[in-house]
């Protein structure tokens, strides 16, 4: 289904297969997890949050669904419900990446300083556990612009752009952060 979607051109065609998971969620089909993540990532795909958080069993108890249904709810700027979610996920399992990445999202999302402190925090634990990423440096960049901490921002984000050139977040945070200090002629340069 998924791969159907996602590797079609025609808007026909994706239109018919987000009409029969609509129809398969109205009649209350039951799917397993990963289809019902799978849905609600054609829903988000097509900015229809409400749709894909539908997608997804509240029955479910799986890391992955509950994760899911984190990023939906702060998709639709429902931080409370979120926050609920968040504290199912760790009663379940407080150590899996799943649920580090999941409050790094809702911390990020928060945008308080305890939140960006902490989202930045668990970053720093995932990379010396795994290894550098640019989306785990491109998360602590974030936290740092929003503390107004500019000049290390931009350090991880060039070392994020140094390990994936091609991560259109980074180089719009590396733009962002560029016109923000006033270098004007950097800009180009990227």
């Amino acid at each position: 289904m998924a791969a159907k979607y996602f590797s079609s051109g025609n808007n026909t065609a994706r239109y018919e297969i987000v009409q029969n998971l609509t129809q398969r969620i109205q009649n209350g089909e039951k799917m397993s997890p990963i289809a019902q993540i799978m849905a609600s990532i054609i829903f988000s795909d097509q900015k229809d949050y409400k749709s894909g958080l539908m997608s997804i069993s509240t029955e479910e108890n799986n890391l992955e669904c509950l994760s899911m249904r984190i990023q939906l709810l702060l998709a639709l700027n429902r931080p409370d419900l979120a926050k609920n979610q968040l504290k199912n996920i760790m009663m379940l399992d407080e150590d899996s990446v799943i649920s580090q990445l999941a409050s790094i999202q809702y911390n990020l999302y928060s945008n308080s300083l305890k939140g960006t402190n902490d989202a930045f925090e668990a970053c720093k634990e995932l990379i010396d556990r795994f290894g550098a990423s640019s989306v785990l440096l491109n998360s602590q960049a974030v936290a740092l612009i929003s503390q107004n901490r500019l000049d290390e921002a931009y350090s991880l984000l060039l070392e994020a752009f140094r390990l994936d050139s091609s991560d259109g977040t980074v180089l719009a945070n590396i733009i962002a952060i560029v016109d923000r200090i006033g270098g004007s002629e950097e800009v180009n340069l990227y």
